[in-house]
């Protein structure tokens, strides 16, 4: 008699079929993998020009600043002005 010995193989990932008619493993989908993808999709915040006055006085203390564009949250409105 012989004997044999039955091993139980790692399930398969899925093959998706290509353009050319060969099949392709899919890459394993990491944590890390997935928030520099998603870190990728998020476009870069807007900017605006704001009026800061940085201290009392006359015109010295008036400053023309680039800031991000804030983000409303609830109950709020974003007003945008703009000058011709």
């Amino acid at each position: 008699m012989t004997e044999s010995t039955e091993t139980t193989a790692a399930p398969a990932a899925e093959k998706t079929p290509t353009e050319n008619g060969t099949t392709e493993t899919p890459p394993e989908e990491t944590p890390e993998k997935a928030s520099e993808e998603k870190e990728k999709e998020t476009p870069p915040p807007k900017e605006m020009r704001a009026v800061v006055l940085t201290g009392f006085g006359g015109l010295k203390t008036v400053k023309i600043l680039k800031k991000p564009e804030p983000t409303i949250g609830e109950g709020e409105v974003l007003i945008r002005v703009k000058a011709w």
